[in-house]
């Protein structure tokens, strides 16, 4: 029986505690030089911004782990929308997946874990894409998830995947590449053995083929292994990106311990490279004929 846990799409999921850190102190960019008096505040000082306001200018943030994934219902018709796709594809999943396709009592039905717009496959298109889920019930095989691209209530691309695993929950990206197409945020949380992990793989649609751009973990914790709550260690990541031809990545950490119910920094402005996944793995996304 497959872990279900263990999803080579998030191996750097469960690194957990990388050791104590020194924090770093964001230094406030005072520039002065050209003022004839330096005890007077001048105007340029009241409004100069501070590290924080600079870093939101400068970085998008993607995903922050501290905080748990957002949830809502969807509507009748936006799943039967999915639900009429998945089904008119049927046989085609059917074949893709095999003897990992869905078992004889499994009911069918689509559940949607996000729903987002955008512009996806090509630039300047006003699209929407959704991430579902079909007979997830992980006793025997992670099941089925999909993720399919509407434009004007027409399926433009559809990809199905299960193999290395699901994901809970979706986000949009605006364009972090500057290719004039979105990109979109998976979102995944999972529990082993009293281990908690999180992570996100970042992917993209151009011209409606799938790109997987890379993953990288948000949340670790020992929470549910350890029996005294003294013992709980727990890390966060809140992960940004500085827009770009070539993007650049970073990310401020976090660490809390025993029964705090705050965070504490341990480092910031982090640059970091995003995780990769092997071709092998790669290919365990199927593209669905339109």
């Amino acid at each position: 029986m497959r872990n279900i846990f263990i999803r080579i799409k998030t191996q750097v999921l469960l690194v957990l505690f990388l050791g104590t850190m020194t924090a770093c102190n964001m230094a406030a960019n005072n520039n002065t030089q050209g003022q004839k008096n330096n005890t007077n505040i001048t105007k340029e000082n009241r409004s100069a911004k501070t590290p924080l306001e600079n870093k939101q200018e400068r970085l998008v943030e993607i995903f922050d782990g501290r905080k748990d994934l957002d949830y809502r219902d969807f509507s009748k018709e936006e799943t039967n929308l999915v639900q009429a796709e998945f089904d008119r594809k049927k046989a085609e999943i059917e074949e893709k997946f095999g003897d990992r396709y869905c078992g004889e009592n499994e009911i069918k039905n689509v559940g949607l874990n996000g729903i987002v717009k955008g512009s996806f496959t090509k630039p300047n298109s006003n699209q929407k894409a959704f991430l579902y889920t079909v007979c997830s019930s992980g006793s025997s095989h992670f099941g089925i998830g999909g993720i399919i691209i509407f434009e004007n209530g027409k399926a433009v691309t559809h990809y199905v995947y299960g193999e290395n695993g699901l994901d809970q929950g979706m986000i949009a990206l605006s364009d972090i590449n500057k290719d004039g197409m979105d990109e979109l945020v998976l979102l995944d949380f999972q529990v082993h053995q009293g281990y908690g992990g999180g992570a996100i793989s970042i992917v993209s649609f151009p011209n409606g083929k799938f790109d997987f751009i890379g993953q990288t973990t948000t949340f670790s914790d020992n929470g549910g292994a350890v029996e005294n709550d003294k013992n709980v260690e727990a890390e966060a990541y809140d992960i940004f990106v500085q827009p770009g031809t070539r993007p650049i990545f970073y990310r401020d950490s976090y660490q809390k311990k025993g029964n705090a119910k705050n965070w504490s920094p341990v480092k910031r402005d982090e640059k970091f490279s995003l995780g990769k996944l092997e071709a092998e793995y790669l290919q365990n996304y199927k593209k669905i004929s339109e």
